[in-house]
């Protein structure tokens, strides 16, 4: 059996941003992009995720619309701006 890392809150807005610097996502598919990114040994959950991703919203970070049926999260200017910063430091499973 795999061993996991567990997130912290402020692992998870920064790995989130640069999950989201490939593209708008949904949720889920962003959660599939930081497991892959980690080769499966860190993964957040969507109790950690959909909160995050609320408050980067509230911030002016992300842009969230409806699509099919989802809420697809893209990075808006400001975004961008945090996700580049976020790009520069080393990954939490990194650590």
């Amino acid at each position: 059996m795999q061993h996991t890392a567990r997130a912290g809150r402020g692992d998870v807005r920064v790995t989130l941003l640069r999950a989201l610097l490939q593209g708008p996502a949904h949720g889920y598919e962003l959660m599939r992009r930081i497991e892959e990114a980690s080769g499966g040994v860190w993964r957040a959950s969507p109790g950690s995720v959909y909160p995050t991703l609320a408050l980067l919203a509230d911030e002016g970070a992300l842009d969230v619309r409806d699509h099919a049926g989802k809420r697809v999260y893209a990075l808006t200017d400001n975004g961008v701006a945090l996700a580049e910063a976020a790009a520069t430091q080393p990954p939490p499973w990194a650590a």
